[in-house]
């Protein structure tokens, strides 16, 4: 339009429908928040700073690191989860345990801990696998996310499962050649 480059920049000028410049004020479009913060604060919800304090909070309060101590946590956690409705993690649900990753670790390859701190932890993981499950069947995440999660969290590994069903057909309880030969060494030719 000639001439528009000296309209003052708080207003702006339309056609009308009779076809004249019509002065009506300026309204800044106002974008849609764009990066990660905002796409994980759709997802989370802007309460999620709250939530985590929460998580920490309770974690703090799990003594001595028992297999009960553990399973209240882990139970206050998935009520947590189920109030603000937010997402079942791992790394928020050792807090809530009282655990960090590297603990988690060491119990669950048996260097320290019982055996039912073990199950209890294995569960746990079920649980957030199970989860991110979810979230890649229907379509909340991208589904080759939920293949890579599946994989680096999960223990997915397609050779596995082919190497698993190419056994299928050996017999687990065959004996090995030695104790064949010996067995049957004896019978005539």
């Amino acid at each position: 339009m000639k001439g528009s480059e000296n309209l003052p920049k708080d207003e702006q000028y339309t056609l009308n429908d009779d076809g004249e410049m019509e002065l009506v004020p300026y309204q800044k479009h106002k974008l849609r928040p764009r990066g990660t913060y905002y796409a994980m604060q759709e997802y989370v919800g802007s309460d999620y700073p709250e939530f985590l304090l929460k998580v920490q909070a309770l974690g703090m309060t799990i003594q001595n690191h028992s297999a009960e101590e553990m399973k209240r946590g882990l139970g206050e956690y998935l009520k947590l989860c189920d109030k603000y409705q937010k997402p079942i993690t791992n790394q928020a649900m050792y807090t809530a345990m009282g655990l960090n990753k590297d603990i988690v670790y060491d119990i669950t390859h048996g260097r320290t801990g019982s055996k039912e701190q073990k199950q209890i932890i294995v569960f746990a993981k079920q649980l957030a696998a199970m989860h991110r499950e979810a979230l890649g069947v229907s379509g909340a995440i991208n589904p080759i996310l939920a293949i890579f999660w599946s994989k680096a969290f999960d223990g997915l590994d397609e050779t596995s499962e082919s190497m698993a069903s190419a056994s299928d057909s050996v017999d687990i309880n065959a004996e090995d050649a030695e104790v064949i030969a010996e067995k049957y060494g004896q019978l005539p030719d």
